[in-house]
């Protein structure tokens, strides 16, 4: 069964109806775009090369053989040309695209919009605050089981969910709005009152899970059936575990081995988005989470060995790795 939605744009009819605009067409930000439009207006900032293919196209996700399509009125190519009536801006890019040249004239185009950050890591909230301040950030984490392969195509496995919690100074309204809006479009959403941890936690699953699935070409079931590789998970997450700790972030009970539980319950079969981009031969985020725990160790004092290591080779199995390592002290 297909299903496709029709964004329309504020002269065809919508006035009144929450606008958000989308940066960002992989995985994830396909995903939100294209469920969303059921229920707000949804604009698109993207790269300028993929304008005319959406504009032709729109966007489509498929999931166990039914497709979900939209199309969108509102297809950007450049920061510069983006509508001052946005009032959400969901980041789904990755980590290094959060630069000024992005974020400078969105958050002044847009001055009442608020931003989301959607990306992994610990520390994309800050570079938005620097640009949106901090009553205008949301901090957001995804999880999403879905494939973007190298035609562009995005297929979801089964299930997309969101926790969402204020930054800082947010009005603690603008989350709740969201998360009603994520729910009329079947996204399955939270909220915490604790950005930190919320952000934290993930960063627990995503530093042992997407570094080592990637060196290894196994999924997370693959990685979990090896017992030698099953203890460096453990490991790993204890380094974030004890940075995160000096950091002030509120852990309780045996987070580890309750997060290893419900992987081996849940997430088994998913195949992390690292390993993805290294099958695909697209740029890696080792720096947005392996960089990140071992910039925060440095600055608590604690020692990250083994998440050191991972992040050097992962580097080197980056296509990027060209680029000077943010690492470098």
């Amino acid at each position: 069964m297909n299903e496709t939605h029709q964004g329309t744009s504020t002269q065809d009819g919508d006035a009144g109806r929450l606008r958000v605009l989308v940066v960002g067409a992989g995985a994830v930000g396909a995903v939100l775009a294209v469920k969303l439009s059921a229920v707000c207006h949804v604009g698109l900032l993207v790269r300028s090369r993929h304008v005319a293919r959406l504009r032709a196209e729109g966007l489509t996700i498929s999931l166990e053989g039914a497709e979900e399509s939209a199309r969108f009125a509102d297809i950007f190519g450049d920061p510069a040309e983006v509508t001052p009536d946005f009032d959400y801006l969901l980041f789904a890019v990755k980590a290094p695209a959060l630069r000024g040249e992005l974020l400078k004239p969105l958050a002044e185009r847009v001055p009442k919009g608020c931003a989301v950050s959607m990306l992994n890591g610990i520390e994309s909230e800050a570079v938005l605050e620097q640009y949106f301040g901090s009553e205008r950030v949301i901090a957001a984490v995804t999880y999403v089981d879905s494939v973007r392969d190298d035609a562009e195509r995005v297929m979801m496995a089964g299930f997309m969910s969101a926790d969402l919690a204020p930054w800082s100074d947010t009005d603690r309204q603008r989350p709740t709005v969201l998360k009603g809006v994520f729910e009329a479009a079947g996204i399955r959403t939270s909220l915490s009152e604790n950005a930190k941890s919320m952000l934290w936690h993930k960063l627990m699953w995503n530093v042992p899970f997407n570094g080592l699935c990637a060196l290894t070409d196994l999924c997370v079931s693959d990685l979990l059936s090896r017992t030698k590789l099953r203890a460096e998970v453990v490991a790993l997450m204890e380094e974030v575990l004890a940075v995160g700790l000096a950091e002030g972030v509120p852990f309780s009970g045996t987070p580890a081995a309750q997060m290893i539980e419900a992987t081996e319950k849940r997430l088994g079969h998913v195949i992390p988005s690292m390993l993805q981009d290294v099958r695909y031969k697209r740029p890696l985020e080792w720096d947005a989470l392996q960089g990140a725990l071992v910039r925060a160790g440095r600055r608590c004092g604690v020692p990250t060995p083994r998440t050191e290591l991972l992040a050097a080779l992962l580097e080197a199995l980056d296509p990027a790795s060209a680029r000077p390592a943010k690492l470098t002290v």
